[in-house]
């Protein structure tokens, strides 16, 4: 398993804990299956990915997201 499938899958083995942990909008990190931590921005995110593996894979990914649903924030009504 190359190093992007192992975060992804260690991320989705995760994602209950995630969701638990850290309510409202944060961005997880995973290099491989290690968790690199949680953080409130994309930007933030990526930096400690890049600061703690550099050019190697990694994997960012909002927590919030349900990923049998997209996020809404308020579903709106849609009439016919």
């Amino acid at each position: 398993m190359n190093e992007l499938a192992e975060s992804k899958n260690a991320y989705s083995e995760s994602l209950d804990k995630l969701r638990r942990d850290y309510r409202g909008s944060h961005y997880a990190v995973f290099a491989g299956a290690a968790f690199l931590g949680a953080y409130p921005t994309y930007h933030d995110a990526l930096l400690q990915g890049y600061n703690t593996v550099g050019d190697k894979p990694f994997l960012v990914k909002q927590i919030d997201c349900d990923e049998e649903k997209q996020c809404v924030a308020s579903p709106v009504p849609v009439t016919v």
